[in-house]
């Protein structure tokens, strides 16, 4: 089953997101499993927002994250089963 996950990075600015998502972009496949990304500016840092095609796919990114000691410890998300979703609002 699809999920959906939110992190909001408090502090965090748009050059470190930048920084951060190419940190994560030159590990091959670390983005499979995720066919939709959002970023958007919040009035005290930066909220990500993926779709994942399972939870399986999430924990193996978060895995890997770990394994390259990429992250931010302690910072809480949430975790949303998907009724649905589309590429299109028309769907």
């Amino acid at each position: 089953m699809a999920v959906l996950v939110e992190v909001d990075l408090p502090g965090a600015t748009t050059e470190q997101y930048e920084e951060f998502r190419e940190r994560l972009a030159r590990e091959d496949g670390i983005f499979a499993g995720c066919p939709a990304h959002v970023a958007a500016v919040t009035g005290d840092g930066v909220r990500v927002v993926d779709l994942w095609d399972s939870a399986e796919s999430m924990n193996r990114f978060a895995e890997r994250m770990r394994a390259l000691g990429i992250g931010v410890p302690g910072v809480p998300y949430r975790v949303h089963e998907v009724h649905r979703h589309d590429l299109s609002p028309q769907g």
